[in-house]
């Protein structure tokens, strides 16, 4: 009993593992008597191979499928003559299944001299920034100046 617990401990730490990592999980159909069963997802795929031209920033629908199915099923005792009585010996399913999936392009150009001098620039406005505060840490002075209406009015009964 013990070997067996184990055996399914360690073929679930493979299975997480397995998941993980992205290896099909067919693989793990050879461990031995335990009898473990993984249930793969029903995965339907579709291609598109063509030419478009898109903006920066843009997205484009490249295309789509759509599906529908509908089924009926009908169970019961073959009785004619009342209706409802017919009705309490019969049974009646019906099901309805949708399915759609789209293919889209979303556009986004990144050109890496841009992106490297507007990372230099924000970097030169914060070291300016840092200089600025270690010059004057009270601010500048119209910071100063808001400060000092605000402690000087904090409190007062004036206009109460």
């Amino acid at each position: 009993m013990l070997v067996a617990f184990e055996r399914l401990r360690n073929a679930l730490a493979l299975c997480i593992f397995v998941a993980m990592v992205g290896v099909p999980l067919s693989c793990l159909a050879q461990f031995g008597p335990t009898g473990i069963t993984v249930q793969q997802p029903v995965v339907s795929v579709f291609g598109v191979n063509t030419a478009v031209s898109v903006p920066d920033g843009g997205t484009i629908s490249l295309g789509g499928i759509s599906n529908s199915a509908y089924g009926s099923v009908r169970r019961g005792l073959p009785m004619t003559g009342a209706p409802y009585l017919n009705r309490a010996f019969n049974n009646r399913a019906i099901g309805i299944e949708h399915g759609a999936s789209t293919a889209q392009l979303s556009v986004k150009v990144l050109i890496m001299e841009e992106l490297e001098a507007q990372v230099v620039a924000e970097g030169m406005q914060r070291i300016a920034a840092r200089e600025a505060v270690q010059k004057n840490p009270n601010g500048s002075a119209e910071t100063q100046r808001k400060a000092d209406f605000i402690s000087r009015n904090i409190g007062s009964k004036k206009g109460r």
